[in-house]
């Protein structure tokens, strides 16, 4: 380590921007890994040098501050060039998750209004598939070879050599604290779904109150196996390292069978759990080697039924909180001292207000539930609102508050609980999914009148989505042919399990789908299960 009173996370989260940050780093920690990965290695020298030539190399195509850039990519170090790269530009990196297709994919391409897509040889058929509605997309950079590669003739195919530019100078672009520097996709709970805009400041600072409230120290290591388009794996693990001059390690993908030989290999020593993860390890036969590693907490959403039996049985402390994309996670269960059953914690410094509200937007006493809203004491700690969709922002940040659409409570103590969600949105295995978007898929098939899709209760881990299919008058399909209709066109996680053929749907006085009583029903005995061995 070089320098003699490197700058502290919150020192550097406050005015810093992510390429200001990344600079500071690679002068006060040079020869310290930053990024580990199964493909590459960086150490903060190596890393911000070749981010340098990667931002030149996207500034010849035209990238400068604003430009939003499309990322379709599995887990690797490029992602995470090209993301700190764009930040040097003060361009905006847009992550598209790599599970959607069709008409759900189109329209957060369309929405994103970007002409810029990077992606490899495996994304290509689904693109292509929705080329007609991809009116914006004119260029596209193909990491691997390009040869035989079938694309549009209204694309410009571009190989990944020709963006790596042969200057490593810093870029002297303009870029401020407040301005976007990335758009992450938020469930569509009443609609498709949003892009979230998040500033420089907002994954600095959140990934410092992270680092603060789970005692994170430059000498972590930070796992995550999760999409880096997803807030864990960007803000929390990448983040967190950035800030702390500590390391982030990214695996390729989350798999039962690997997971523990991934956190020896990178000798990770946190990492975020999201859904029926842990459930998933715990499952996996005992062995020796469960705590052969140096892990002592992971941190995530939600809590296992008996948190104490994968503590015991690995040696690992967990965590959680309570956090949306809009505001990150303002709420973190403390390090020290006890906490209620069924909390998850305080809120976490003095960086938010969080009220609980009735229908009318007035506070309501402790131990009564209602709405959570959150308001920061700082500039750019929640979203900048939904790209392109006004109405939507207003939606949510009224009367000067942001309104979770989440149900919670504190108790006299200030403890917090959630109790739930106000939203049309089914939750998978950490997955917020949008009923909106399954029912769309599903309303295609030329047999189908209506249909209405919620979460029923999970034997692993919060919910599975089923879905009740009115048909129309005389049409006749099969649970077997709906459900290959629904995969077509849907990202796996989205798929049904259950699925009802039902002679009719409740409904409201508004002529809406009421949701209430299918939820109230559950699973019948006569549901087709798509996996009638378990959820997949």
């Amino acid at each position: 380590m070089t320098g003699s009173f490197p700058r502290t996370a919150d020192d550097l989260s406050r005015t810093g921007t992510l390429g200001s940050v990344l600079a500071e780093r690679a002068r006060s920690h040079p020869d310290k890994d930053f990024l580990r990965t199964h493909g590459a290695t960086y150490t903060f020298r190596a890393f911000a040098t070749e981010s340098n030539r990667i931002a030149h190399g996207l500034a010849r195509l035209g990238v400068t501050r604003g430009t939003r850039v499309m990322v379709s990519l599995p887990n690797r170090a490029e992602v995470v060039l090209i993301w700190l790269a764009l930040a040097k530009l003060g361009a905006v990196y847009v992550p598209l998750n790599s599970a959607f297709k069709g008409p759900s994919l189109a329209a957060m391409m369309t929405g994103a209004q970007s002409s810029l897509l990077i992606t490899d040889r495996s994304r290509l058929p689904v693109m292509t598939e929705i080329a007609a509605a991809l009116t914006g997309l004119e260029t596209v950079v193909l990491l691997g070879s390009i040869d035989g590669a079938l694309v549009p003739p209204a694309w410009r195919v571009l190989p990944w050599a020709e963006v790596r530019a042969d200057r490593d100078d810093e870029p002297s672009a303009r870029v401020d604290p407040a301005d976007p520097v990335m758009f992450l996709f938020t469930s569509g709970t009443t609609g498709r779904s949003k892009a979230c805009m998040l500033s420089h400041r907002y994954v600095l600072r959140h990934a410092a109150l992270m680092s603060r409230s789970l005692g994170f120290t430059e000498h972590d290591v930070s796992y995550s196996a999760f999409p880096l388009f997803y807030i864990d794996a960007t803000v929390y693990t990448v983040g967190s390292s950035l800030v702390l001059g500590a390391t982030a390690a990214i695996g390729e993908r989350f798999s039962a069978t690997t997971f523990w030989d991934d956190i020896r290999r990178f000798d990770a020593t946190n990492f975020d759990f999201v859904g029926a993860t842990l459930a998933f390890l715990l499952e996996q036969p005992p062995s020796p080697a469960d705590r052969q590693h140096r892990v002592r907490l992971a941190w995530g959403i939600p809590l296992p039924p008996n948190p104490r039996e994968f503590e015991d049985r690995f040696g690992v402390r967990l965590i959680d909180g309570y956090g949306l994309t809009e505001a990150g996670v303002p709420i973190w269960r403390p390090l020290e001292g006890e906490v209620p059953a069924g909390s998850s914690g305080r809120v976490a410094g003095d960086l938010f207000e969080i009220r609980i509200f009735d229908e009318a937007d007035a506070e309501v006493p402790p131990g009564t539930v209602g709405e959570i809203v959150i308001r920061p004491r700082e500039a750019s700690l929640t979203f900048d609102g939904y790209f392109g969709m006004p109405e939507a922002t207003l939606e949510m940040v009224r009367n000067l508050w942001l309104h979770t659409g989440d149900l919670g409570h504190f108790d006299p103590n200030g403890f917090f609980y959630f109790d739930g969600r106000k939203k049309d949105v089914i939750r998978r295995r950490g997955q917020n999914i949008s009923a909106f978007e399954i029912e769309e898929a599903m309303n295609g098939h030329p047999a189908v009148f209506e249909s209405a899709a919620f979460g029923v209760r999970s034997s692993v881990s919060e919910e599975d989505v089923k879905i009740c299919v009115l048909l129309n008058q005389g049409a006749t399909a099969s649970p077997e042919e709906l459900g290959a209709y629904c995969a077509a066109r849907l990202a796996a996680f989205m798929v049904p399990r259950y699925l009802e053929i039902v002679t009719a749907l409740p409904w409201t006085i508004t002529d809406k789908v009421d949701k209430a009583p299918l939820r109230a029903a559950g699973v019948g005995a006569n549901d087709w299960d798509r996996d009638a061995r378990g959820p997949s």
